[in-house]
């Protein structure tokens, strides 16, 4: 994400729920789930409802309390760890956890699965 111009503002976060990372970009603040996985061939991480509406009160408290991102949008998003021919790979999946669409352009978004509910 850091490579992408993301700034990473919490790793682990504690509070009524965990939130993995938390990273600040054009406006927009995001909370990503990471979900590592052993087979290249399991692409498709599941998140219950449940755990959703927890990540997603946990981030507006972390935005509530951080003054210099009160006014960004929030976004829930994915980040998947899983092996590849060179070791490790990181897929972002944008707004993978969203009941809304994503606040980023589709020009941004391109080439990024955030439908991965619908490519099983």
């Amino acid at each position: 994400l850091q490579r992408r111009g993301w700034r990473i503002l919490a790793t682990n976060m504690r509070g009524s729920a965990e939130i993995d990372l938390v990273a600040e970009r054009a406006g927009i603040v995001i909370g990503c789930e990471v979900k590592t996985r052993r087979s290249p061939d399991d692409r498709y991480p599941h998140v219950s409802h449940s755990q959703r509406t927890r990540l997603a009160r946990a981030l507006e408290a972390f935005v509530a309390a951080r003054r210099e991102v009160m006014a960004h949008q929030m976004r829930m998003d994915i980040l998947l760890v899983r092996p590849g021919i060179l070791g490790m790979r990181v897929r972002h999946l944008p707004g993978a956890l969203d009941d809304a669409p994503s606040a980023e352009p589709k020009s941004f978004r391109a080439g990024y699965a955030t439908d991965w509910k619908d490519r099983r």
